[in-house]
């Protein structure tokens, strides 16, 4: 799972989402947290982030027994991944 938040957020503030990370951090699966120095935004630098996040999740899932081998079979049942 990931999350990112804006320190400087008037919409949501900063607390809202510790407490989050603080509450995801007791349960079993990988939690990558960051906050960013800016409001309530979408800016480049957290979609950069988002999408190593993404990238790595990619490459965590291909290197798991899920995968079939030889096979691009998706753990989720009626899925294919696409290459």
């Amino acid at each position: 799972m990931g999350v990112g938040h804006g320190v400087v957020d008037q919409m949501i503030p900063v607390v809202s989402a510790r407490a989050i990370r603080n509450a995801v951090r007791t349960l079993p699966n990988t939690l990558r947290y960051r906050e960013f120095h800016n409001v309530h935004e979408v800016t480049s630098d957290k979609l950069v982030q988002a999408m190593q996040w993404l990238q790595d999740l990619a490459a965590q899932s291909m290197s798991n027994d899920c995968w079939t081998s030889g096979s691009r079979q998706s753990p989720v049942p009626g899925r294919r991944l696409r290459i």
